[in-house]
């Protein structure tokens, strides 16, 4: 109980890596995504799925926790792209620019 544990910023970040591979990101992700972040409101597009017919991205999306949803007192209800994410994001903008 005395003993104080600390996290090491390199421990941290591996963590974080190892829990990034959970996530499954398809390229249709990042533009959507991409909006999610400039905007903090969701879209209604919708992607033509071969397995599950046509699908309203946003909505998958916050199934997966790859968004996530706010509520602010005065801003209301804003949304944001799961912070584990951004790197993925940084790359996916460096890739696209």
């Amino acid at each position: 109980r005395k003993q104080t544990s600390q996290i090491s910023l390199a421990l941290a970040e591996a963590a974080i890596r190892e829990d990034r591979k959970d996530y499954t990101i398809a390229d249709y992700h990042f533009p959507e995504l991409e909006m999610v972040t400039k905007t903090g409101q969701l879209t209604t597009n919708t992607y033509d799925s071969p397995r599950e017919g046509s699908v309203i991205i946003c909505d998958e999306l916050l199934h997966h926790k790859l968004i996530l949803g706010y509520q602010d007192p005065t801003q209301g209800r804003w949304f944001n792209i799961n912070p584990i994410l951004m790197d993925d994001l940084k790359r996916w903008r460096a890739a696209n620019a």
